[in-house]
């Protein structure tokens, strides 16, 4: 469902930009789950150990969730705008862990929603540099054609 409505929004973000999105945020939720799903045991999607179907979380939500986010970002607005908008997309991500926990598709070990809720925001920051530096990189390259 989220991948579909990536595909039909109005895109003001360019191909290059949506890739390099999708590409960051699975390493950033590589890197996430292998520290801590895989390392630290804090959590983890359906069972305990490897799984197959915690590919749709890796393929079928993150990556749409990104393009999302920052699809609508509000570049050159004031900071609080900025605050708000980060703060809504915590609240939405906080909803869906939730109904993921309620689903049984995600379970906690020793993890909470208070560590999401810390968590979130620097993960959407991240998210956010990473295509301001991909923009970067794009003009760049034009500059030099």
């Amino acid at each position: 469902m989220l991948n579909l409505t990536v595909i039909f929004i109005p895109k003001r973000l360019s191909g290059i930009e949506m890739l390099s999105i999708i590409l960051f945020s699975h390493a950033l939720e590589v890197l996430a789950d292998y520290i801590f799903d895989v390392m630290y045991n804090m959590y983890g999607y359906f069972d305990k150990g490897p799984e197959w179907w915690s590919f749709i979380y890796v393929y079928g939500i993150y990556p749409a969730i990104s393009v999302l986010f920052l699809n609508f970002f509000p570049y050159g607005k004031r900071f609080m705008k900025i605050v708000l908008y980060i703060a809504a997309w915590v609240l939405i991500a906080l909803i869906f862990e939730k109904a993921f926990l309620w689903s049984k598709t995600f379970y906690y070990n020793s993890w909470n929603m208070g560590y999401s809720l810390v968590l979130y925001p620097g993960l959407y920051l991240a998210l956010v540099l990473s295509n301001k530096f991909t923009r970067y990189l794009v003009k760049k390259v034009q500059l030099k054609w």
